[in-house]
């Protein structure tokens, strides 16, 4: 083993502040090793030595975990699977590599299993936080927004003074929500001095709403409601109000697939709204793969 080897698997590790507040454990997003310029974590060494262990590699590991009962967990660690094997290919590193040099022993190889298979993951890395579902819907929400003439930005913070998405409204609160919204909806659609105003704060109000669903109880229908009445008004100039066709499409087709709420299972007026000359590339959005 050479001297550089050596001192990248033996080295004593470095421990991210936060470990170092609590008991100095390892918890798995800190720093390992980095294997010809791959930068990797413990994290990355515990997937690699279950991998290794597995008579079917990564596919038995896939498996392995979609049988896990705990969805959200899984969906991460799938991610960072995923991101670690990107991670890999990129610097043309082999799972051999990682592990040359690190005795697999029984003590580790229990510690790998238990870390990525059997418990949830209490210290994730980002890649488990921004999983692929994650990063569509945020597109989805927000992401078509700076090729917005008017950026729905810049309406959507007038909200945030009095209704965020945070804590918990019980039915009895919904409806003075809902209407706190349609207030400042109808303030910001005053405040705009054209269409692409108007459409900027109609689109904002649609994903403040979507956010608000996290936290309210909309028995009596008073959000969706709103909903329904702002996507009215949304459609009536959006064609007309300066935006690129092609970001409007996606833009419209991405709220509608992503939303978590029913919020748009009746996209039917977004739907009914686009020009003929558009539709056949509506018809191809809809085909194309999520990315």
């Amino acid at each position: 083993m050479s001297e550089r080897l050596s001192r990248r698997v033996y080295r004593r590790p470095r421990v991210s502040r936060r470990a170092q507040k609590t008991d100095g454990r390892i918890y798995g997003p800190e720093p390992w090793a980095v294997v010809r310029g791959v930068e990797l974590s413990h994290w990355d060494l515990w997937f690699v030595v279950v991998m290794r262990d597995l008579s079917g590699g990564k596919r038995e590991l896939v498996e392995l975990l979609k049988s896990r009962p705990r969805c959200h967990d899984v969906e991460g660690k799938l991610s960072h699977l995923l991101d670690l094997e990107s991670r890999l290919i990129a610097g043309g590193v082999s799972h051999a590599e990682v592990l040359q040099g690190v005795t697999v022993d029984r003590a580790l190889l229990r510690k790998a299993r238990d870390k990525v298979i059997e418990q949830s993951a209490w210290r994730p890395t980002q890649a488990m936080i921004d999983t692929p579902r994650k990063l569509l819907r945020d597109r989805a929400m927000r992401g078509h927004w700076p090729k917005f003439p008017v950026d729905p930005a810049t309406c959507e913070r007038a909200f945030d003074r009095f209704c965020r998405p945070e804590g918990d409204y019980g039915w009895r609160f919904t409806p003075l929500l809902a209407h706190t919204v349609e207030r400042t909806w109808g303030d910001e659609r005053q405040r705009a001095e054209s269409a692409a105003g108007r459409v900027a704060a109609d689109r904002a109000t649609m994903t403040r709403i979507i956010d608000l669903m996290e936290h309210a109880d909309d028995s009596m229908a008073d959000m969706s409601t709103l909903f329904d009445d702002v996507l009215v008004q949304y459609v009536a100039e959006v064609w007309d109000a300066g935006l690129d066709p092609e970001v409007a499409l996606r833009d419209g087709i991405e709220l509608g697939v992503w939303e978590d709420y029913g919020l748009t299972d009746d996209m039917r007026p977004f739907l009914r709204s686009i020009p003929p000359v558009h539709v056949e590339r509506a018809i191809q959005i809809f085909y194309e793969p999520p990315r």
